[in-house]
Parts: C-alpha cells; sequence; structure tokens
C-alpha cells in the first residue's frame, strides 16, 4: 500500500495550510486541509477551498472541487481525482473574506 502524503505549506502571511492525501494512490482518495495561523490559532474568515488537480502528461482536463468544511479550519473532499498514475499538479486556492486569496500549488507523483 502506498504511504500517505503529508505536506505543511506555509504562506506569505503566516498562516499554514497542513494538506494531506490518503491513501494517496490511484482512484479514490480522501483530501483534508487544515488551516490555521503559525501560532495555532485557526482561521474564521474562509469562505471556499478548491482543489485543482492536473496531470499535463496524460492530457486529462482540469479536475476542479470545492471542499467541505468539517470544522473551524478543517476542509475535506473525497474523490477519485487522482485517477491515473504519474505526475500531477494539485492547486489549492482559498478564498477569504476581507483578504486576499491564497494560492498554493503542489506537485506530486501517483504511484
Amino acid at each position: 500500500m502506498s504511504p500517505n502524503y503529508s505536506k505543511n505549506l506555509p504562506t506569505t502571511d503566516n498562516l499554514v495550510l497542513n494538506f494531506n492525501i490518503a491513501p494517496f494512490k490511484t482512484g479514490s482518495n480522501t483530501f483534508n486541509l487544515d488551516i490555521y495561523y503559525v501560532n495555532n490559532t485557526a482561521i474564521e474568515n474562509i469562505r471556499n477551498v478548491f482543489l485543482e488537480l492536473n496531470n499535463f502528461d496524460k492530457n486529462l482536463g482540469s479536475l476542479v472541487d470545492t471542499m467541505k468544511k468539517v470544522g473551524l479550519g478543517n476542509y475535506s473532499s473525497i474523490g477519485n481525482y487522482l485517477s491515473q498514475e504519474g505526475k500531477w499538479e494539485i492547486k489549492i486556492t482559498v478564498q477569504r473574506i476581507g483578504e486576499y486569496d491564497i494560492n498554493q500549488r503542489i506537485n506530486v507523483d501517483v504511484k
């Protein structure tokens, strides 16, 4: 079984995005995102969180999903977005109320 994927993504405005994918293999995966300030307090002004997944090597179109809020600063999504092996780019967009959006990109290699 493939190990889960986990990455902490610090931002320039004192926030941390803790992004996890389980089980991190082709097919159905659970995507979890915890968003908090560097002092470990939750962020409350989030309007929406989007995932955009691309596998440019396979010429697949972009897959976009709106994550569901499951708690204060906690978002989750389940789906077959990583449908094929290979290199995937995942863009995380956090829309905030009264502040600029947060955009982070990560690259993963799905086996």
